[in-house]
């Protein structure tokens, strides 16, 4: 499911690229990658913090059974925030990483 709306985000992107390559050049494609490439793990970012929030958005703290639909659940939200949570790196140092990681369930700071 998450690798669906990956595709969905992504293409789109490429297709940008291409455009601004075959309308203004290399020289401009480079530095406006940077930002084409923030916005894509944003939305990536974004897609996954809704799929999780969709699937585990009933799953109470506790005690859960192993197999049952709320462990499943679970598992599934884990697996969407490990994938999401890889491309983090490229947000550095910022606020901007800690605030996503806090959208995730991270306690950082105060």
């Amino acid at each position: 499911l998450l690798l669906i709306g990956e595709a969905g985000v992504s293409v789109p992107l490429w297709a940008a690229q291409y455009a601004i390559y075959q309308t203004y050049g290399k020289w401009v494609l480079f530095p406006v990658l940077v930002v084409l490439q923030e916005l894509d793990v944003l939305a990536h970012l974004a897609i996954a913090l809704g799929v999780k929030r969709f699937v585990t958005g009933s799953v109470k703290e506790g005690d859960i059974p192993v197999w049952s639909v709320e462990y499943v659940k679970w598992w599934f939200g884990r697996q969407i925030v490990e994938r999401a949570l890889a491309d983090v790196h490229v947000l550095g140092d910022t606020s901007l990483c800690a605030a996503v990681l806090r959208l995730f369930g991270a306690s950082i700071g105060d």
